[in-house]
């Protein structure tokens, strides 16, 4: 489901957010922030009630909550000093007052295979990666798990995200390394892809390779590279 208001668009499913067609970089607890207020804007949220949504493994204070909504009102550009969209209610906590828009994709459009349990927090973690990456701090993010829990749909929003941030991306796909010549076949891809993005700034490595054999434990590799 997405939520367009004054030139934003936030795409919950996808787990991000866009200023006039263009990525916005946002931390993810920021974001967790606005789609909560966004998802209970007919009322005022209070901050035990944020604290247990957007920090609920992690022990945090009021003022990392101030922190949290001030970041929140500069990336969908409300003034801090007189908010229109994030507004405090006395007493009460928060309340998202910006009029949005709901956007539902029609069922022709969903992809039944994209969904999967625990979307949120994992693309929360994989794009906090990547965006550390594109800050200049390199990351190898590794996806495990059992077929068909998303984990190509994961790395698939990975690289999307990538692109949207501008960075080049690359990708290897359905390499078999119990097979001698596509292992051969994967090593030569993986030289390859390395001697193009060495040296290019804010650039995105991603491969995929599959293990004969095991079939339930197929596994995404990515890694997030920046110069």
């Amino acid at each position: 489901m997405r939520f367009a208001f004054g030139h934003h668009e936030l795409d919950a499913e996808r787990f991000e957010l866009r200023r006039e067609g263009e990525f916005v970089a946002i931390q993810p607890k920021v974001l967790e922030l606005i789609i909560h207020l966004i998802r209970n804007r007919d009322r005022a949220v209070g901050s035990e009630e944020l604290f247990r949504a957007v920090w609920a493994e992690t022990v945090v204070t009021k003022s990392s909550l101030a922190r949290a909504v001030s970041l929140a009102r500069r990336a969908i550009g409300d003034d801090g000093r007189s908010p229109a969209a994030i507004v405090t209610v006395p007493s009460r906590g928060y309340r998202f007052e910006a009029e949005v828009d709901v956007i539902s994709d029609s069922p022709a459009d969903d992809d039944p295979s994209s969904r999967y349990v625990g979307r949120t927090h994992i693309l929360a973690r994989a794009h906090a990666a990547l965006d550390a990456a594109l800050a200049g701090h390199g990351r190898i993010l590794l996806l495990v798990g059992e077929a068909g829990i998303g984990k190509t749909r994961t790395a698939e929003l990975l690289c999307e995200r990538g692109r949207a941030a501008r960075a080049e991306v690359a990708a290897i796909w359905g390499l078999n390394l119990g097979n001698a010549k596509t292992a051969v076949q994967a090593k030569n891809a993986a030289q390859t892809i390395s001697a193009r993005f060495a040296h290019a700034p804010g650039s995105l490595r991603r491969r995929r390779v599959s293990r004969s054999g095991c079939p339930s434990r197929a596994r995404a590799f990515a890694t997030a590279q920046s110069a």
